[in-house]
């Protein structure tokens, strides 16, 4: 079988596309420190989506695999713009994300005529009462937009049940099957929260939230009918800033993975590392 380079830089730079940041598109609501007046108390803070709401999603995804013993490297840089809108359904809330337009800087091997096809795409998933978000699934197939699920998902912290306070720490663990671009496979991670001391934002308190999210990945596709294997390990941080009415107003992330592509076939390994930035902000 003959290898194709340029088939696993476009598979896993898209697969970076759909998840993580971030340059432009907007400033995220940094907190502002008044010398005279305390910092404002906020607790019990619940996860409150509003019925309609508005972000930019700015990521900066940058991929390097060594093939042949030198590297080689793609960069994406795009800010999606978003609607999320929220719903009560059953006993819980279907969340709804729709890509209203995007802007990209910079596409490497991605094709705009391919990145643009996201433009009126939408992801539907469900807010338990308990605060965690299920899997987000898209209203049609698109490789470009395989991993937005993940990426979705990491918008919305999973918070205690009885709300979050200044000072808590809590942990959650997620299990489940994924698509990371071309390869179908499984993403287990344990997730690690940590909530600061209450403070303004936007004219508003708000409780900052910081996340450590650890993760094995592991994967397979098919390319001329040979079976090709994807595993690694990612480590993700993130800080959110989260209104005292529980409205997300702004988020801001890093994530770093280590990758192996495995084609037994021809004995070769390939190792690979992505990292990505993420800054969604809160638009009027």
């Amino acid at each position: 079988m003959r290898l194709r380079p340029g088939w696993f830089l476009t598979c896993l730079t898209i697969a970076c596309a759909s998840g993580s940041p971030a340059a432009g598109g907007g400033t995220a609501a940094h907190p502002t420190i008044d010398p005279v007046a305390p910092p404002p108390v906020v607790n019990n803070v619940k996860l409150q989506p509003d019925p309609v709401a508005h972000y930019s999603l700015a990521r900066v995804d940058s991929l390097t695999i060594v093939m042949a013993g030198s590297e080689q490297g793609q960069v994406l840089d795009r800010t999606l713009f978003l609607t999320v809108t929220s719903e009560a359904s059953g006993s819980g809330r279907q969340i709804t994300v729709l890509v209203d337009s995007q802007q990209i800087r910079e596409s490497g091997l991605v094709s705009p005529l391919v990145l643009d096809s996201l433009r009126g795409m939408r992801w539907t998933g469900m807010l338990s009462p308990e605060g965690r978000v299920g899997r987000f699934t898209a209203n049609r197939p698109t490789l470009i937009g395989a991993g937005l699920d993940g990426q979705f998902r990491l918008l919305f912290p999973a918070l205690p049940q009885s709300g979050a306070s200044a000072g808590a720490t809590w942990s959650d663990s997620t299990s489940d099957t994924v698509q990371v671009s071309a390869f179908g496979g499984h993403d287990q991670a344990r997730l690690e929260y940590r909530a600061g001391e209450g403070e303004r934002a936007l004219g508003q308190p708000v409780l900052p939230l910081t996340l450590k999210r650890l993760s094995t990945i592991s994967g397979s596709a098919l390319q001329s009918g040979q079976v090709i294997t994807l595993s690694g390990s990612d480590s993700t941080d993130v800080v959110y800033r989260i209104s005292s009415a529980g409205r997300l107003l702004a988020a801001e992330g890093r994530s770093t993975s280590a990758l192996t592509i495995n084609i037994p076939a021809v004995g070769q390994t390939l190792p690979a590392s992505k990292r990505a930035a993420f800054t969604l902000t809160r638009l009027p």
